[in-house]
């Protein structure tokens, strides 16, 4: 698991946490429809809930592992990092560096990974 993921559900908790007893609303645009949805502070508690339950299982469940790999991926894939950044090859590097197994059901995330740096992918089906 990448570290921003984790972040992702604390950052959230604290947000919802500053504003709980706000009401909230959004707009959104579609299909030449403007749309408007109200979040009382209920739904927000409920969501704080679920986030603080998943921020709790991924502390108890996960291990943050650093995306450094033993091999740097090669000066074909400099585009790519220059337009994109690092951040798409760091589940990549994080298990090769580890020595475990790539374990996704992204097929060009195991191609890549098998490319960039000679590592090994598998997947659920």
């Amino acid at each position: 698991m990448r570290l921003p993921d984790q972040l992702h559900y604390q950052h959230r908790a604290r947000e919802l946490s500053e504003r709980i007893d706000d009401p909230d609303m959004s707009l959104s645009y579609r299909d030449g429809q403007c749309y408007r949805m109200e979040v009382t502070p209920e739904e927000k508690r409920k969501a704080l809930t679920l986030a603080e339950e998943d921020r709790s299982w991924l502390a108890e469940n996960t291990t943050v592992i650093p995306a450094e790999g033993k091999v740097d991926p090669s000066a074909y894939w400099r585009p790519l990092i220059e337009q994109f950044g690092t951040s798409f090859l760091d589940e990549l590097r994080a298990a090769q560096g580890s020595g475990r197994l790539l374990l996704c059901e992204d097929l060009l995330l195991r191609q890549m990974a098998f490319l960039a740096l000679q590592g090994h992918g598998s997947s659920p089906f």
